[in-house]
């Protein structure tokens, strides 16, 4: 670990909280001047093969600049937790903090880092500049302009997102024996979501059948698997480009309760 680093984010975890977590790191850094890294953990014989090298998702230069790989997870337990303090403190008095040499870890999963005297409107304001500087790997970011063309020649308006989850929530046991209230959202649902606009609909699913069936006499839905067509993309950078498009989207129809909702 680098002395040099005031604010330390890590997860170990799949790749939306990981991004989201360093998305953090790297508002804390830049907001109060100091240096920041988050920790990829790559290991290649654990959970998740798949995201041993951050370099099949992001570009080198974005890598040597933001991430340092490592291979087991760190001891972070000398450090406070940036977003347990936040909840209790104003900017300025983190900025002073930091100025006297404080040290921090972030291990946020899923929401903006946020201080007493930080709206939620500016905080997410800082957190979409701060995801402008993220630069992609050269397959995931050709895939993503073709990606865009096809959305683009669907026409007819802004785009919107909806997340049809299905299929481990219905056919996987046990989940299948839960009631899932907060993840199902029936079809009809959808369909008077997409009744509100007239641009294309691209929709995320586990379960493209459920995507074909709510499309039928409807052009405007557009599979996500269509939109990414033949790219040859490992699993979790297509997740990423999905989230990518998703968040380039004027609204999101979704399950309340759902990860990548």
């Amino acid at each position: 670990m680098n002395t040099d680093d005031q604010i330390t984010g890590f997860r170990q975890d799949r790749i939306g909280a990981r991004l989201i977590c360093m998305l953090n790191v790297m508002r804390l850094a830049q907001k109060f001047g100091v240096k920041g890294r988050f920790l990829w953990l790559s290991e290649p014989q654990g959970p998740y093969p798949e995201l041993a090298d951050p370099h099949d998702f992001l570009s080198a230069a974005f890598v040597a600049e933001h991430i340092r790989v490592v291979d087991k997870a760190p001891d972070l337990s000398q450090m406070q937790d940036a977003g347990a303090v936040a909840q209790s403190m104003n900017a300025r008095g983190f900025g002073e903090r930091l100025a006297g040499g404080g040290r921090y870890s972030c291990t946020t999963m899923s929401e903006t880092v946020r201080f007493m005297d930080e709206t939620l409107p500016d905080a997410e304001a800082e957190m979409r500049e701060i995801a402008r500087q993220i630069r992609l790997a050269a397959p995931l970011e050709k895939a993503l302009v073709r990606a865009r063309k096809v959305v683009a020649r669907a026409g007819g308006g802004d785009p919107v997102a909806i997340h049809v989850r299905r299929g481990d929530i219905l056919d996987v046991p046990p989940w299948c024996y839960s009631s899932w209230a907060t993840k199902y959202v029936p079809d009809e649902f959808f369909r008077a979501f997409i009744s509100t606009g007239e641009g294309p609909v691209i929709s995320f699913s586990d379960t493209p059948e459920a995507v074909r069936h709510l499309a039928q006499g409807n052009p405007r839905i557009l599979p996500v698997t269509e939109v990414f067509g033949d790219a040859r993309l490992p699993q979790p950078a297509r997740d990423l480009l999905e989230l990518v498009l998703m968040s380039e989207c004027a609204q999101v129809g979704a399950p309340s309760h759902s990860a990548f909702s």
